[in-house]
């Protein structure tokens, strides 16, 4: 049989010594750049001095950055944090933090966390980017469809100080491990241990991530044994013995883990589904975070529940028409029902247990019985958008890769769909990054010359007016905080606390109350207010 040019071409192409490094390396070049270009611009140059994100979130995780390592090399308990609290329910973030320990120990957690932040949209888009081309064999429509992914509104809302949530790049690796074993194009053994590293390592991220991903995963493959033909279903079932083995030996991995997160229980639920649900208008609309949605859609984007972080699912006209004339177009094909089922699934979930439209709460949605359901009730139903992208991605990628258009028709929609979710830089540049503010007292190691190791103080201001967490772990963990204002209450009663630093720049009411509780006038040093507490309080009965 002859071949045609074109056949020829790509049967060369793939002879070609390393040009699947080369591919590979490219896509991610390409994502790397835009995420800089993104997020990174206002950092790049600065990196200890700002960082990708706003509000106290990020606090927490440059926090975590630092106490993972520090806690293992100094043989403490990682899971109890150093005031007690059981870090298995937090998003302590291990792995990430284990991973990024080179660059926190040598360049500081400010460092570290930029580089993680940086690298979670381009490593989630390479990885989809990866997943795409297995499927359509293309490498434009896979990079459409790794940058649909990468690049999402949910990425984009969540960058702006959950890094949890944005390191996702297990989850489309996931689905490729599965899709290669049913191919028998892996080993079994290669398949196990690859699988059993990546949902460890998501699991060791972020566990809502990881428990989301069992229920869509779930769904998906209850679908697949429905729909797909019996020999798809007999490579299925050959398959979950193998998925078993790896998810045994990642909870024998993860046992020390699991026992804290089952020690003391479910914690009560820290914010409410119904608040944090996907608004109807949202899939249609966009928020401040896309430029589209900087000025036209400002006004309707206010009353979506939750805020801007979370309203994350905004898909823009032109690929909700390429999922809507894919579906149509393919439906007849038992995988193009799989893929939109799941997306529909994905959807309907991600609007929580009541319907929201323009902000206002209607009926009643299937999600409200899962939120009685114990551990996925802690699964906040609008972050379930990222899922809704993922497949989206390989949805567009599969369309674009269909010689049912010219190449120039399929680039301007490649080139509409990119246009209609491309993000709000100016925003993210201004709002969406954050200068350092750690005075001198403890950027010079001047703490040491008025702290003992390991003192316990309280930092003023506390909680989300504060920056306790991340100055303790620009110390290293030099110092114990104590719980802010009550425990300011409570020192006249106890020697625990010995110290109390307040800001100046934020110094509020503070002065005045600790003179009127009889401390000591304060040593100014360094941008701070270092009082000492009155040895001569009695100590707690």
């Amino acid at each position: 049989m002859r071949l045609n040019k074109n056949t020829r071409l790509h049967l060369w192409a793939q002879r070609l010594p390393g040009t699947r490094s080369v591919r590979n390396a490219s896509a991610f070049v390409i994502y790397l750049s835009l995420s800089i270009y993104f997020f990174g611009i206002p950092i790049m140059f600065h990196p200890s001095q700002f960082y990708v994100g706003m509000g106290p979130d990020p606090d927490i995780f440059l926090w975590c950055l630092v106490w993972w390592p520090h806690a293992l090399a100094n043989h403490l308990n990682p899971f109890i944090s150093p005031t007690g609290a059981n870090l298995a329910w937090a998003t302590s973030m291990p792995g990430p933090s284990l991973l990024a320990y080179p660059i926190t120990r040598s360049l500081g957690p400010v460092v570290a966390y930029n580089f993680l932040c940086l690298l979670a949209p381009t490593s989630a888009a390479w990885a989809a980017f990866c997943l795409c081309h297995y499927i359509t064999k293309q490498f434009c429509p896979a990079l459409l469809g790794g940058y649909l992914f990468g690049f999402s509104t949910y990425m984009l809302g969540q960058m702006l100080g959950h890094l949890f949530l944005v390191i996702v790049f297990p989850i489309p690796i996931v689905v490729l491990l599965v899709m290669l074993e049913l191919d028998r194009a892996i080993s079994r053994r290669r398949f196990v241990i690859l699988l059993t590293l990546a949902l460890t390592f998501e699991f060791l991220t972020s566990t809502e991530v990881f428990a989301s991903a069992i229920v869509v995963g779930a769904f998906a493959l209850m679908l697949a044994l429905l729909i797909l033909p019996a020999d798809s279903k007999r490579r299925i079932g050959l398959v979950l013995m193998p998925i078993c083995y790896a998810s045994m030996i990642a909870t024998v991995l993860l046992s020390p883990y699991l026992y804290y997160v089952l020690l003391h229980g479910e914690p009560s639920q820290r914010n409410s589904a119904q608040e944090f649900s996907a608004d109807l208008l949202n899939f249609f609309l966009p928020t401040p975070v896309t430029l589209l949605g900087h000025r036209q859609f400002a006004a309707v984007a206010a009353h979506f529940s939750g805020n801007f972080s979370e309203a994350t699912s905004y898909l823009g006209s032109p690929l909700l028409a390429v999922l809507l004339v894919f579906t149509i177009v393919f439906w007849s094909r038992p995988w193009a029902r799989l893929l939109a089922l799941t997306f529909l699934f994905v959807c309907l979930c991600s609007l929580g247990p009541v319907l929201h439209v323009s902000g206002v709460p209607t009926i009643a949605l299937p999600w409200a019985v899962c939120e009685r359901l114990p551990l996925i009730d802690q699964m906040l139903p609008s972050r379930l958008s990222m899922y809704a992208f993922l497949i989206a991605g390989v949805m567009a990628a599969l369309y674009l890769s269909n010689p049912i258009h010219t190449g120039i028709v399929r680039l301007m929609i490649g080139g509409l769909i990119v246009l209609f979710l491309w993000p709000n830089v100016s925003y993210f540049r201004s709002v969406g990054t954050s200068e350092v503010e750690t005075p001198a007292f403890f950027l010079t190691g001047t703490y040491q010359h008025y702290l003992k190791r390991n003192e316990t103080v309280v930092v003023l201001p506390w909680g989300n007016r504060g920056n306790s967490q991340l100055w303790q772990a620009q110390t290293n963990m030099y110092f114990r905080i104590a719980g802010g204002s009550e425990q300011l209450a409570a020192f006249p009663r106890s020697h625990q606390v010995s110290a109390i630093i307040v800001d100046q720049r934020h110094q509020g009411p503070w002065p005045k109350l600790l003179s009127v509780l009889g401390v000591a006038p304060p040593t100014d040093i360094g941008g701070v207010l270092l009082y000492r507490t009155p040895s001569s309080m009695p100590a707690r009965p």
